[in-house]
């Protein structure tokens, strides 16, 4: 199963949504999620997830949007990428 990553912004003092941005796929969605620690979260195309530091070495490089934490909040969501596995 492959998916994308949709990373969202928001303006600190308003919470207004600045921009988002979808991730090059990762072919390897295991992979991914083990390294952010959500590979035994079963609900993760039910919402969003606010953005830990700790994974942002992780998925920066899949993205333009350069991460700045200091200056917005972030929330990222996963997307399905292709035909739904059953």
């Amino acid at each position: 199963m492959s998916l994308r990553v949709m990373l969202e912004w928001f303006e600190k003092p308003t919470g207004f949504g600045v921009r988002e941005e979808l991730s090059t796929i990762f072919e390897d969605a295991h992979s991914i999620l083990a390294s952010l620690e959500l590979e035994k979260d079963y609900q993760i195309f039910d919402g969003a997830y606010d953005l830990k530091k700790n994974w942002i070495a992780v998925l920066q490089p899949h993205f333009k949007h350069e991460v700045k934490q200091d200056n917005y909040d972030y929330q990222i969501s996963f997307h399905h990428q292709g035909p739904w596995p059953y």
